[in-house]
């Protein structure tokens, strides 16, 4: 490009006013044109987004019900409480044929004590309560360890 003075600059700009002004106009419009089309993109794609946010939250508090549901099912409950009691009342029959020392034997006692408080607090309110149908255990197979 040739060099221009400033005095020929001015000429120019005066002389190519009307043309540059429209040229400045028309690349205002085109501007705003792909303005108004990517502002038109950007709100297409912000529905779409949260459309997805939506279905996927609603299909989150259907899991999470359903899962609920499961872990707070009685029947479910009804059989870790009875797994827990029989696993301590095992323990309670281990420590009673171990050699073991009096104080541990006290403390198994009051164990038991309080097992024996519970499991008739936790009949009371449980139609389906083991000890109410049978207390003993007279069907299980006892095997001996010499």
């Amino acid at each position: 490009m040739t060099q221009m003075t400033d005095e020929e600059l001015r000429q120019f700009l005066r002389e190519n006013k009307e043309r540059i002004a429209e040229l400045i106009k028309d690349e205002t419009e085109f501007a705003k044109d792909v303005g108004d089309e990517v502002k038109g993109a950007v709100d297409s794609t912000a529905d779409r987004i949260k459309e997805k946010v939506s279905e996927g939250k609603g299909r989150a508090e259907e899991t999470f019900k359903d899962i609920y549901k499961a872990v707070m099912d009685p029947v479910a409950h009804r059989h870790f409480v009875r797994m827990g009691l029989e696993f301590f009342m095992g323990l309670s029959a281990i420590m009673d044929k171990m050699p073991v020392p009096s104080s541990v034997k006290e403390f198994r006692e009051d164990v038991e004590a309080s097992r024996a408080s519970v499991q008739k607090e936790f009949c009371k309110a449980n139609p389906n309560c083991a000890a109410k149908k049978n207390g003993n255990d007279e069907d299980i197979e006892r095997i001996e360890i010499d």
